[in-house]
C-alpha cells in the first residue's frame, strides 16, 4: 500500500491523518473527520478500508452523488490493484426496487446515500460481511430533502450490523464533535489545507478584489465583474471555475465568457475534443459544447449525457479547458479544483422565485474547489457584489461567518412515513420495542430525545395502521402493500392517494393518469416554462 500511495504522489501524511491514525482509525475505532476540501480525507478512508479488505470483509462508501461513485470507483480499482490486492469495487445508484444480489461478490461498494437505504430495505444479505462503512459528506444528514434517508440509513446499518466501524467525512461541520458523540466516535477536526485559500469579494464598480485582512488586489474596472474575475484568474496558466445556480446560468456564463474573451490553450489538443464532443449525436447540445471547447471553456450541469460530462471532466482535469462553468452539485461531486472559484450570485432558485440564500455551509463547499494540488501555491475564491454595501454583507455573512450547525431533519412526518415504513418491512423493526430502539440510533433522537421522537412517531404507526400497510399488536407485522410500497420507495400518502384515485372508474387515458401522478406527494412541483429546474432536483 505504501508503494502504491508512493506511486500517487503521497511521500507522507498530514497532520490530522496522523491524528486519526493515533486516534484508533486502523483498530477500528468510529472516527468522525472534519477537515478542508483536498486536505486527504478520502486517503483515510482507503487506510481504514485496506485493513478490513486485507481481512476478507467488505467495505461500504456512502457518498451523495452519482458522479461521485463512478469517480470513487475509479480511484479505489486503481489504488488497490497497484498495491497488489484482488479487490473488486463497484458502483450502485438509482433502481430502488433492486435487491443488489449482484454486488453479492463486490468487496466494496461505493452507493448513494439512496441506494444503499434501499438495499438494506431489500435485506440485501451480503450486507452482514459489511465490517466498514464510510459516509461521505456526513453534513448532508442536515439537508432537508436527503438527510434524512442517510440519517436513518446509518442508524439502520448500526442496528444490523455486529459493531461496524463508522468513518464520517466533511469540509464543513460546525458541531462536529455532536455528531461524533453520536457516533461515539474519535474527532479530528483540522484547518490545514495543502494549497492555502483567500476568500475575497470583488466590487464590480471599483474593479478591485477585497480580502478579509484588508489587503485588496485591482483587476480594472472592465464594467463587467466576471470577466474581470475570470480574466484575473487565468494569468499565469490558471484555472478557473464558476459557480452557477442552475443550468441555464452555467450555459449563459459560458455563453458570455466565450464572446468576451480570446481563445485560451492548446488549439490543437482543444480542437481534439471538441471533435469528440460531437461524436455524442443524441445530444442536442453537442455543437454549442464543440464551440465553446474548442475555445478553452465549457458548461457542466446534470442535464448532460455521461459521455459529455466525463468529456469535460477530462478536459479540465488535463488543463486543457481553463474555464468551467458548473452547477454547484459539482462541489460536492468531482474532484475538479482550479485556482480560482468565482461565485458570481448567492442567491438559489428554490421554485418560487430567488428568495433563498445561500447557506454558509454551501459557500464553504465552493470555496473548497479553490487551488490546484501540485500547480498552485495559493486557491482564491472569489464572490461578486455590485455595490459597497453588499461587498460588505457578502463579507461579513461568508467570507468572515461560520458554517450553520448540523440538526436532524428527521422530523417531517413525510420522512417518518416513509422509514418507519420501511423499518417494519424490512423486519429490522418486529416490535415496538425495536422500532423505538432503532429510531433512538438516529442523530435526531441524540438531539432532541427520545420522548420527543417517540410524540412525532406514534401520529405515523396510526396512519400506516389505518390505510392497511401494517398491523399492530405484541408485533409489528406489514401487510404486503405496504411491504410492496418500501420496496417501491415511494411515500406511503403517494400510495394511499393512488388507491383513492382508482377506486373508482378513472378511464385510461393518458392526461387522466398524468394527472393523478401529478397529485401524489412524491411529485415535485415543476416550475414555469421558461423558469430554470430547482438545484435540489439536479442533485437528485
Amino acid at each position: 500500500m505504501k508503494r502504491a500511495l508512493r506511486s500517487e504522489g503521497i511521500e507522507r501524511l498530514y497532520p490530522h491523518q496522523v491524528e486519526a491514525i493515533e486516534k484508533g482509525l486502523m483498530e477500528g475505532r468510529n472516527m468522525v473527520v472534519s477537515a478542508p476540501t483536498a486536505s486527504g480525507k478520502t486517503l483515510l478512508a482507503v487506510l481504514a478500508a485496506y485493513r478490513h479488505l486485507s481481512e476478507g470483509r467488505k467495505v461500504l462508501y456512502l457518498t451523495p452523488l452519482r458522479a461521485l461513485t463512478t469517480e470513487k470507483v475509479a480511484e479505489f480499482s486503481s489504488l488497490f490493484q497497484e498495491a497488489g490486492m484482488n479487490v473488486k469495487v463497484r458502483a450502485a445508484s438509482g433502481d430502488y426496487d433492486d435487491r443488489g444480489d449482484w454486488l453479492a461478490d463486490s468487496d466494496l461498494v461505493v452507493a448513494t446515500y439512496e441506494k444503499a437505504d434501499s438495499l438494506v430495505r431489500h435485506r440485501a444479505r451480503w450486507l452482514g460481511d459489511v465490517r466498514l462503512v464510510v459516509v461521505d459528506e456526513v453534513h448532508m444528514i442536515g439537508d432537508g430533502e436527503r438527510g434524512p434517508t442517510l440519517e436513518m440509513t446509518v442508524a439502520k446499518l448500526m442496528e444490523v450490523f455486529e459493531e461496524p466501524q463508522m468513518l464520517c467525512l466533511s469540509a464543513t461541520i460546525r458541531n462536529a464533535e455532536e455528531i461524533a458523540r453520536w457516533l461515539d466516535a474519535g474527532l479530528v477536526r483540522s484547518d490545514f489545507r495543502p494549497v492555502p485559500l483567500k476568500e475575497g469579494v470583488l466590487v464590480e464598480r471599483e474593479g478591485e478584489i477585497v480580502f478579509p485582512d484588508g489587503s485588496s488586489r485591482p483587476i480594472g474596472n472592465s464594467g463587467d465583474g466576471l470577466l474581470a474575475a475570470v480574466k484575473e484568474g487565468l494569468r499565469d496558466d490558471g484555472q478557473v471555475l464558476v459557480f452557477a445556480m442552475t443550468r441555464k446560468r452555467a450555459e449563459g456564463y459560458a455563453s458570455r465568457i466565450a464572446n468576451s474573451l480570446l481563445e485560451m490553450g492548446d488549439s490543437e489538443v482543444l480542437t481534439r475534443y471538441a471533435a469528440r464532443a460531437l461524436e455524442d449525436r443524441e445530444s442536442p447540445v453537442s455543437e454549442v459544447l464543440a464551440s465553446l471547447i474548442a475555445r478553452g471553456l465549457a458548461f457542466h450541469h446534470a442535464g448532460l449525457s455521461f459521455f459529455h460530462r466525463s468529456l469535460i471532466e477530462d478536459a479540465f482535469r488535463s488543463r486543457a479547458l481553463k474555464v468551467l462553468c458548473a452547477t454547484t452539485t459539482l462541489a460536492a461531486g468531482v474532484n475538479l479544483p482550479a485556482r480560482t472559484v468565482v461565485i458570481p450570485e448567492y442567491r438559489k432558485y428554490t421554485g418560487r422565485g430567488w428568495s433563498e440564500e445561500l447557506s454558509v455551509m454551501e459557500y464553504k463547499q465552493l470555496c473548497g474547489r479553490a487551488g490546484r494540488p501540485k500547480y498552485d501555491r495559493v486557491g482564491y475564491a472569489i464572490l461578486l457584489a455590485k455595490s459597497g454595501r453588499e461587498a460588505e454583507k457578502l463579507m461579513s455573512e461568508y467570507v468572515l461567518g461560520e458554517p450553520e450547525r448540523v440538526w436532524s431533519a428527521l422530523a417531517s412526518e413525510r420522512h417518518l412515513r416513509s422509514h418507519v415504513l420501511s423499518l417494519i418491512a424490512s423486519g429490522i423493526a418486529k416490535s415496538e420495542n425495536s422500532l423505538f430502539r432503532t429510531l433512538g440510533r438516529s442523530f435526531f433522537a441524540h438531539q432532541h430525545g427520545t420522548k420527543v421522537l417517540s410524540s412525532k412517531v406514534e401520529p405515523v404507526l396510526e396512519f400506516l395502521e389505518e390505510n392497511g400497510m401494517m398491523r399492530r399488536s405484541e408485533v409489528l407485522e406489514v401487510t404486503p402493500l405496504g411491504k410492496r410500497v418500501s420496496e417501491l420507495y415511494i411515500d406511503p400518502l403517494t400510495a394511499v392517494r393512488i388507491m383513492e384515485l382508482t377506486s373508482g372508474d378513472v378511464g385510461t387515458l393518458d392526461l387522466t393518469l398524468l394527472q393523478l401522478i401529478a397529485m401524489v406527494p412524491d411529485m415535485q412541483d415543476v416550475p414555469k416554462p421558461g423558469v430554470p429546474k430547482s438545484v435540489v432536483s439536479e442533485t437528485l
